[in-house]
């Protein structure tokens, strides 16, 4: 029972620290040299994340004779 309190209490306390955070753009956040790989450091919080968009490949179907 302890240890369900101390996980929902460190939850909160997250929660609480990304909406802090969401309201910063990276530049203001980003005091902390980019080299510094302390525990410490927030700058992952306010980083957005993007990935490549790539169009869908679309398998062949081995049962025709058509090749393209």
């Amino acid at each position: 029972e302890d240890r369900d309190r101390l996980a929902v209490s460190l939850l909160e306390k997250f929660k609480s620290k990304l909406k802090s955070k969401s309201g910063e753009t990276p530049s203001e956040s980003s005091k902390v040299e980019k080299n510094d790989d302390s525990d410490n450091d927030d700058s992952w919080i306010t980083h957005k994340f993007a990935c490549e968009e790539k169009d869908p490949v679309l398998a062949k179907d081995a049962s025709t004779k058509d090749d393209d």
